[in-house]
């Protein structure tokens, strides 16, 4: 028999096993996608991590993005930028200039295969 353990999946419980999660920091899971902390989280304990919507992140300031380009999170650098080998994060929602340093993306909201 099937149990509904999260409805829709929006959320998810998240137990972080590096340094201290800020409240709205981004957060890797693992290399399938990221989503955005809903709380602190303190290592070696668990919260919340949302895995949807469209969120402003800091982005590279080197390459311009174009509404529905692929996105990627740099966990190094902190940053959205279209580096396939980085963390897949989403879609870009807003047409960002080289120089500008947030880009807007739509979260994937799920995990996906990499590397294939």
């Amino acid at each position: 028999m099937a149990e509904l353990v999260f409805d829709m999946g929006k959320v998810i419980n998240y137990k972080n096993a590096g340094e201290e999660i800020a409240y709205r920091d981004v957060v890797p899971i693992g290399t399938s996608c990221i989503g955005i902390s809903n709380m602190p989280i303190p290592q070696n304990e668990v919260g919340t991590v949302t895995l949807e919507g469209i969120w402003n992140l800091p982005a590279d300031t080197s390459t311009a993005f174009e509404v529905g380009d692929m996105l990627y999170w740099n966990t190094a650098g902190k940053k959205l930028t279209k580096t396939s080998t980085d963390v897949p994060a989403g879609m870009c929602t807003l047409k960002k200039e080289s120089a500008t340093a947030v880009g807007q993306v739509k979260l994937l909201g799920n995990a996906v295969k990499t590397g294939e």
